[in-house]
């Protein structure tokens, strides 16, 4: 069920993503985002392409399926073709997740927040940490004090295999109605009004001040944290 929210103290994760045109939010910034897709959804904006060299010295940069088509074909040689046919697999298999569960969403769910615009935020500080050693990466995890519309879902519910249709679209529908399933993983999708940060209790929080877009003005950090582990999903795709 969709929450409208004002100025309700939530936690947010911000990682270092080596596909996001936008930069990690560092004391002191002030930055528009979110205007169209997140970084998350705009990772799919990028093409994958996977080089291959000429014989007159110059790498060319294929298609991913055309160059695992090659590979199939004994046209090309590479060391790393297993790898690469996994990691092509993962980009289909989250895109065409991703583009399902906004149908879904819109047929059950229409006023929340879309995956594919949203900000991902957890009510707990530890909850927050459960998802910085989940997806993994270098981040910090913010305490924001957020105004807007709120939907909170099971990520658990979220299709990760190979799964019969009929069960993917049952269980975004679940996801979507706000059900959890008996080993749940809560996360809340967040949508309008942008919020600004300032120092209070040297943590962060934020302010709702948006008209078009989200705008984050970073005064402090609540937590610093290393790497933790590697991205479930590798480090050529987005995670969750």
């Amino acid at each position: 069920m969709v929450e409208k929210i004002e100025n309700k103290r939530l936690f947010h994760v911000t990682r270092e993503l080596p596909y996001s045109i936008h930069p990690t939010l560092s004391v002191g910034d002030t930055i528009s985002a979110f205007d169209e897709y997140n970084p998350f959804f705009a990772f799919y904006e990028r093409p994958r392409t996977y080089g291959v060299h000429l014989e007159d010295g110059t790498t060319r940069q294929v298609p991913a399926m055309h160059w695992i088509d090659c590979v199939a074909k004994g046209l090309v040689q590479s060391p790393n073709a297993l790898t690469a046919a996994q990691e092509t697999a993962k980009h289909f298999q989250m895109l065409s997740r991703e583009l399902l569960m906004e149908i879904i969403r819109l047929e059950e769910a229409s006023d929340a927040p879309s995956r594919q615009t949203c900000l991902w935020l957890a009510d707990s500080v530890e909850k927050a940490q459960y998802w910085h050693n989940r997806l993994g990466g270098t981040g910090r995890i913010l305490e924001v004090e957020a105004t807007g519309n709120m939907h909170t879902v099971d990520a658990s519910l979220l299709f990760a295999d190979a799964d019969a249709l009929s069960d993917i679209i049952r269980r975004a529908r679940l996801y979507w109605r706000g059900q959890a399933s008996a080993s749940p993983e809560m996360e809340i999708l967040f949508f309008r009004h942008g919020y600004r940060c300032r120092r209070r209790h040297a943590v962060m929080w934020f302010t709702a001040h948006m008209t078009a877009s989200w705008t984050f003005v970073l005064r402090s950090t609540l937590r610093d944290f290393c790497q933790v582990q590697r991205c479930d999903h590798g480090r050529q795709g987005p995670c969750l």
